[in-house]
């Protein structure tokens, strides 16, 4: 008798995996910039495990890096259509498709606290009901954004003063890039990450705006430039991590509440860990031999000067350019909720993940409805 219980208790179990196998479902993640980049280790990597954990394997995202499944610029139409279920989108690649939430990745080139910028720039693509109608409009939902660390100047010679930018052939970001180098007598060259390396080995850029990480882990541009000037040029928040509408929409209340709290944790620990690594980036390229150079008191001045004049006509200049919906409301709100961030931050320990993901928590992420948020 106690060996057929032990038979059935046998068959019951194998029954039970099976089934769990059967009902487990995998996904595809898309993220365009390589395996080595802080977005996709501790962003894309980071958000599968957690999911995969949290859903007892009944969501797995199988995380595809470096364009190796969709292009920058072919995201949102890759996880539009299914291709891919979740992905990473800039949306400064594709101006004419979102004229409102590139306003926000302007305005982080006038931000000193990228992680600031970072999490304001999720809060109101999240909250702003203009932001939500431009990217449900494109069949996809908005889980987070980012922010890269300060940008600077990499270049193959040499920068230490305003002189030396002229003629210089510059790769630029997003439209506040473009005119902050043309303003100086340089060249704004538009390429995409990936063709970063190539254009500085080939001399057809002499520099990029970029963060220190660009140099070491996640583009390895230390090998072709050696020369980064110190001036911080803001930070880069366009688009962020969306998802496949109908895969958000078949989803349970439950698994969407996973998925937002896992959208949080992956947030945290990627702008802790992406600004202790840009620190970090500065010492490691000067061992590979790269100059860092200190912005003159010229240039800092002069950059100043061009934020407040940028600031002061973004409104006007979106409005006629781009068609954007109500940029004078846009701007306010977002300059208003970065200002609060950085209060936020500047009350807690922000290597703590743990503090800090609290607070994108109860400013954000709390807020947020499993039952009706991206329906």
């Amino acid at each position: 008798m106690l060996s057929n219980k032990k038979a059935f208790i046998g068959f019951a179990l194998s029954f039970l995996t099976i089934s769990s196998v059967a009902n487990a479902e995998n996904y595809s993640a898309s993220s365009w910039v390589p395996e080595s980049h802080v977005i996709t280790q501790n962003f894309f990597t980071e958000f599968s495990k957690n999911v995969n954990e949290k859903t007892k394997g009944n969501i797995n995202f199988e995380v595809y890096s470096a364009g190796a499944l969709l292009p920058p610029k072919g995201t949102l139409d890759g996880v539009k259509s299914g291709i891919a279920q979740y992905g990473y989108i800039a949306t400064a690649y594709q101006p004419a498709l979102f004229p409102n939430a590139n306003i926000l990745n302007e305005l982080a080139f006038v931000s000193k606290d990228p992680v600031a910028a970072a999490f304001a720039s999720t809060e109101v693509s999240m909250l702003n009901p203009i932001i939500q109608k431009e990217y449900n409009g494109h069949d996809v939902v908005f889980g987070a954004g980012y922010s890269t660390m300060s940008y600077n100047f990499i270049c193959s010679t040499p920068i230490r003063t305003i002189e030396d930018l002229k003629g210089k052939k510059i790769r630029t970001a997003g439209g506040a890039h473009v005119k902050w180098v043309s303003s100086l007598g340089a060249i704004p060259v538009s390429v995409s990450t990936s063709e970063m390396y190539s254009g500085l080995q080939r001399g057809s850029i002499d520099c990029s705006m970029a963060d220190s990480t660009f140099l070491t882990s996640s583009f390895k541009l230390q090998e072709v430039a050696k020369f980064i000037t110190n001036l911080n040029m803001g930070s880069h928040t366009s688009g962020g991590m969306i998802l496949n509408k109908d895969f958000w929409k078949s989803r349970t209340v439950q698994e969407r509440k996973i998925l937002l709290d896992s959208l949080a944790e992956s947030l945290a620990n990627l702008e802790v860990n992406w600004e202790a690594e840009a620190q970090k980036a500065f010492i490691d390229a000067q061992k590979e031999g790269v100059e860092v150079i200190e912005a003159s008191k010229e240039m800092k001045t002069v950059l100043d000067n061009f934020n407040k004049d940028y600031v002061a006509n973004l409104a006007k200049n979106t409005s006629e350019t781009r068609k954007a919906t109500a940029p004078d409301q846009l701007i306010k709100e977002y300059l208003t909720v970065e200002e609060k961030w950085r209060k936020l931050l500047a009350n807690i320990d922000r290597t703590d993940k743990a503090a800090v993901l609290g607070l994108l928590k109860s400013e954000i992420y709390n807020k947020i409805s499993p039952n009706s948020y991206g329906l």
